[in-house]
């Protein structure tokens, strides 16, 4: 059987994650917008969403739930909701857009994409 990771870890991954996110769309980014093609607006709005995300998955780590299962699907399905959110700006930014932000946001959605499908189908474990 392969190693699971536990529900409560998942939280502060999701966690740490949304904040590099927010940190690297908030702090480093804008310095850089016009070498990866995105607008500083753009950036902040992404890096404000993130940071929210990162609140949300740190307040359930500390304060683990009872119904973590619950909580876990709502993260999932918010990180699928960031993530189409951001496909939707890559595509409206495609005129626009360089290279390095083509890379980053790829690399970024991979593993934004990965993590909720893995946060989804752990939520829908029976934990016995």
């Amino acid at each position: 059987m392969p190693h699971r990771i536990q529900p409560k870890i998942l939280f502060l991954i999701d966690a740490i994650g949304a904040l590099l996110s927010a940190i690297f769309l908030g702090g480093l980014l804008p310095k850089f917008h016009t070498t990866i093609g995105v607008p500083e607006k753009t950036l902040l709005l992404l890096a404000s969403i993130a940071l929210l995300l990162a609140v949300y998955s740190f307040y359930h780590f500390i304060y683990f739930p009872e119904r973590w299962q619950f909580r876990l699907k709502i993260i999932a399905f918010l990180n699928l909701c960031y993530a189409l959110f951001t496909i939707g700006i890559v595509i409206q930014l495609h005129d626009e857009m360089l290279p390095l932000g083509y890379a980053y946001f790829s690399f970024e959605l991979m593993i934004i994409v990965a993590l909720a499908f893995y946060e989804l189908k752990r939520s829908t474990e029976i934990v016995v």
